[in-house]
């Protein structure tokens, strides 16, 4: 049984590891031959090693990734393989193992929390780490002329409201030095994050026409007032912030060559989950490490 659950450990390493590179190397495009591909493949891997109860556990909570990660898609909040990804990997490993380094309790959750845990706080980390360098490199001082005070505001915010959370905290539980480490971290991060918002999204747009779509695309709204959304929509009935084939075909069929603010630059998020993968398996869920 644990040759098996390692088997399946090291099987979700490779494969997460598979979609970085799609991610980072194929201009955010996974095919979809291998991402259904290692979806049934963790499916059919499930059913080796492991009860009935933790089977069970693996398909209900795969599905309810499929499910909320669908309606999250349509909205054009994240990638369908980055959803397809997380499912696949929670079907190999269905519950939180015992961590490798720091064998902390992790009370019976089940693998996926720990995974969208550290996923989401590996891509706090990120965005400023790759992206704040990127938008000096794309236009310099100007940078700075493009945070506002509101922007700033919101970062000041921020690092109060972490400082005095981990103040409550700290009353509470003996948080040691991996919570130390970890509300740091997310509390710099965080504010970066709200201090170069425009920046960092603008590093990450390409004014793009109907021509440079690809079905999966992400149009930033943020970036368009109100108005020009009202009027895209009045000329294009299937416009909307998630770029679909009826999209790009009704465009091109009205010869829309209008160009929209889109996100080819967009943060891969499958380097986040790879991150995040490997610490839950060598560490655990961080807020549980946090409040250790």
């Amino acid at each position: 049984m644990l040759q098996i659950a390692l088997i399946k450990i090291a099987l979700a390493l490779v494969i997460a590891f598979a979609y970085m590179l799609f991610d980072v190397f194929n201009e955010r495009n996974v095919p979809d031959v291998f991402a259904f591909g290692t979806l049934l493949f963790a499916a059919a891997a499930a059913l080796f090693g492991a009860t009935s109860s933790n089977i069970l556990t693996s398909y209900i909570v795969a599905a309810m990734i499929c499910g909320l990660g669908y309606i999250l898609y349509k909205i054009g909040e994240i990638g369908a393989a980055d959803i397809i990804e997380l499912a696949a990997l929670v079907l190999l490993i269905p519950l939180q193992p015992v961590p490798f380094l720091s064998g902390a309790s992790q009370l019976g959750f089940p693998f996926a929390v720990s995974l969208i845990v550290d996923t989401g706080i590996a891509a706090v980390i990120m965005v400023p780490l790759y992206y704040i360098p990127k938008a000096f490199s794309l236009m310099g001082k100007s940078v700075f002329s493009k945070i506002s005070r509101s922007d700033l505001s919101k970062a000041l915010v921020v690092v109060i409201a972490y400082a005095l959370f981990f103040t409550f905290i700290a009353t509470l539980f003996a948080v040691g030095t991996y919570g130390l480490i970890i509300f740091a971290s997310l509390m710099v991060f965080s504010s970066l994050m709200l201090l170069f918002q425009n920046p960092i999204t603008l590093s990450m747009v390409k004014m793009a026409s109907y021509s440079e779509f690809t079905e999966g695309d992400i149009i930033a709204f943020n970036l368009m007032r109100p108005s020009q959304i009202i009027a895209a929509k009045r000329k294009i009935s299937n416009f909307g912030r998630l770029v679909t084939p009826a999209m790009i075909s009704e465009m091109k069929s009205k010869k829309i060559n209008t160009k929209f603010p889109l996100y080819k630059n967009a943060v891969p998020l499958a380097v986040a989950i790879f991150a995040g993968l490997v610490f839950a398996i060598l560490f655990g869920n961080m807020v549980l490490l946090m409040f250790r």
